[in-house]
C-alpha cells in the first residue's frame, strides 16, 4: 500500500469512522474526495443527505458540490454541470 493510499484511508476513518452508511455507499473515489481536508462541511452534510435520501452519488457529483462551494467562497458562479442523480432501486 502506498503512503497516498494509507493516508486517505486514514482521511476517510477520521471523517466517517462511524457512519458506515456513507462509507459502504460511496465509490473509493468519491469518497476519497469527500474525505480529503478541504472540503468543505456543508459538502460533506449535503452529501450526507443525498445518501441519506437513497440518491446515488458519484466522484463527479462530490466534485461538482466542492466547484460550487468553492465558487461560492470567492463569490463567483461555477459553471453549471448537473451531475447524474439516480435513486437505488429497491432490490427487496
Amino acid at each position: 500500500m502506498s503512503d497516498q493510499t494509507a493516508r486517505r484511508f486514514m482521511q476517510v476513518a477520521d471523517a466517517y469512522g462511524s457512519k458506515s452508511n456513507i462509507v459502504l455507499n460511496l465509490e473509493p473515489t468519491a469518497l476519497y474526495a469527500l474525505a480529503a481536508p478541504k472540503t468543505p462541511l456543508e459538502v460533506r452534510e449535503e452529501i450526507e443527505r443525498m445518501i441519506e435520501a437513497g440518491d446515488v452519488v458519484t466522484k463527479a457529483t462530490v466534485a461538482k458540490l466542492k466547484a460550487d462551494a468553492e465558487a461560492a467562497q470567492r463569490g463567483t458562479s461555477a459553471p453549471r454541470i448537473i451531475p447524474e442523480h439516480r435513486h437505488r432501486q429497491n432490490t427487496d
